[in-house]
């Protein structure tokens, strides 16, 4: 057994870079804690959350449209990043 673990995020700016119009998918999630910006639109990426963890670092959340445009985009960056199938969206940022 293991305890559970609770994780927060405050959430600090968004920028939805393309317009999701379907709230069932198989979208893709992504919990990266690299210091990206991103100053060019990576395929695939539908919207960006800028977060700030419970010791105030700076992450974000990205929601893309394949799990494989988001493991390609992270694969140049050494930082731990946690992948989620996203199969319904609540699109209300």
């Amino acid at each position: 057994k293991s305890e559970g673990q609770v994780l927060y995020y405050e959430v600090t700016g968004s920028h939805t870079v393309r317009s999701i119009t379907k709230t069932k998918g198989r979208y893709w999630t992504v919990i990266s804690a690299a210091n990206t910006t991103f100053t060019k639109i990576p395929k695939g990426l539908l919207r960006i959350v800028y977060i700030k963890d419970a010791n105030a670092n700076n992450a974000h959340i990205t929601l893309w449209e394949r799990e494989g445009d988001a493991r390609e985009y992270f694969r140049e960056f050494t930082t731990v990043n946690q992948y989620f199938h996203t199969p319904v969206l609540i699109n209300n940022l």
